[in-house]
């Protein structure tokens, strides 16, 4: 009888990119318009402070925000905006402060202050772009950096925040248009070029995928993520070799990469090399043992070697660090059923339904885990639901079901 396994595809591109796409931080002053505060351009509207006076202030809470140290900044900009309440850019550095210290309802109510002050303040919609951003509303993210672009139209910062929403949404084609424009004033920028590599590969379009991170680590032959990227396009190709090679002068940079390590030993196991693959992995776990996704991946290479009782032990493991992974439980769920302890299978099938009521694998695995109970009626159901959602494993599930009766 057949089963869905949840695998760690060649996939680690998307660890690379999501990762660091999954939060938007604010690393330049000079972006903020802050480092060049000079008491010219301080307005206010409480003379117990003089212009100086708040100048030197805000660069005091500047350089304390510059050096990670929040308390202290957050401490003088509230001063600030105590004596001085119409002084937006007191509010837009707090707001820079609380999105550091992930408090986004404080900042989303500072940067309303300013828009309340300023309402075509064009950084004021760009944190509240990053703000909806790293609170995964990417489509309100996309709506407020558009009206940042619409007061400051030649923002390349602005477009290319854009496009990261866009990107998140799936938006490929309205991503790819902004990244290909960019291009004609910033010929030379990598970010586009991962980025436009990364959508290409997600289309499957690997050759594109590829050309765009060689131009890339053309552009910047240190750029980790990019050589991993590549990798990632010729396993995709089925050039295992050749994607070692891009990983290997990864390795050179950085020895200690678990993203790099962790792509070798995918590479490996894609060539069937198990033993390679496994020694990968554990480097990982040396640098890093709360790596969820190398534990989940040894867990399918002792699964692959009917190793049950390791497989067992690494998607457990991984379970510790995070309850909620997809792949950790399902694949755990199926070791149970070939291990006929079917309810207890059905229960983490379920937890993976709860999770995500959408995940093909899990509705697939529960037709058979009916199957296993008889319950004929109930393995119908997941063959209907999954001819909405895969049609080929619907059918793979139809014969199963088949094999078992005579009259569906």
């Amino acid at each position: 009888m057949k089963n869905k396994k949840i695998l760690v595809i060649i996939i680690a591109l998307l660890i690379v990119i999501l990762a660091s796409c999954s939060i938007i931080t604010i690393g330049t002053m000079i972006f903020l318009g802050l480092s060049n505060i000079s008491s010219n351009n301080i307005a206010y509207n409480n003379q117990q402070d003089s212009k100086n006076s708040i100048y030197t202030k805000m660069n005091s809470a500047i350089t304390h925000f510059k050096n990670k140290d929040y308390k202290n900044s957050l401490d003088i900009i509230n001063n600030i905006i105590k004596s001085n309440p119409g002084l937006t850019e007191a509010y837009i550095l707090k707001s820079a402060i609380l999105i550091k210290l992930q408090d986004y309802n404080n900042a989303s109510d500072n940067i309303n202050k300013v828009l309340d002050i300023e309402p075509l303040n064009n950084k004021a919609y760009y944190y509240l772009g990053i703000i909806n951003y790293n609170t995964k509303n990417y489509s309100l993210a996309e709506k407020n950096f558009i009206k940042a672009l619409e007061i400051s139209p030649n923002s390349v910062k602005f477009e290319l925040l854009l496009a990261k929403s866009l990107l998140k949404q799936l938006k490929f084609d309205a991503a790819t248009k902004i990244y290909l424009d960019l291009l004609n004033y910033t010929p030379n920028n990598t970010e586009i070029f991962e980025s436009l590599g990364h959508i290409y590969y997600l289309k499957s379009d690997y050759n594109k995928s590829l050309l765009s991170y060689q131009k890339a680590i053309k552009i910047n032959s240190n750029l980790i993520s990019a050589y991993n990227g590549a990798s990632n396009s010729l396993n995709a190709m089925g050039n295992n070799y050749e994607a070692l090679s891009y990983l290997e002068n990864a390795l050179k940079i950085k020895p200690d990469n678990t993203t790099t390590l962790f792509n070798i030993a995918l590479t490996y196991n894609n060539m069937n090399n198990k033993t390679k693959a496994i020694y990968y992995l554990k480097e990982v776990l040396d640098i890093n043992n709360n790596h969820v996704e190398a534990y989940v991946a040894l867990g399918n290479i002792y699964d692959e070697e009917k190793d049950f009782f390791n497989a067992f032990a690494y998607y457990n493991k991984a379970l510790n660090i995070d309850k909620n992974n997809i792949q950790a439980l399902n694949n755990i769920g199926l070791i149970l059923l070939q291990k006929k302890q079917t309810d207890e299978a059905f229960n983490y099938f379920n937890k993976v339904i709860l999770l995500d009521p959408d995940n093909k694998f899990a509705h697939y695995n529960q037709g058979i885990y009916y199957l296993e109970k008889s319950d004929f009626d109930n393995a119908r159901k997941e063959y209907t639901y999954l001819i909405n959602q895969d049609n080929k494993l619907a059918e793979e599930l139809k014969l199963e079901i088949d094999s078992k009766t005579f009259n569906f």
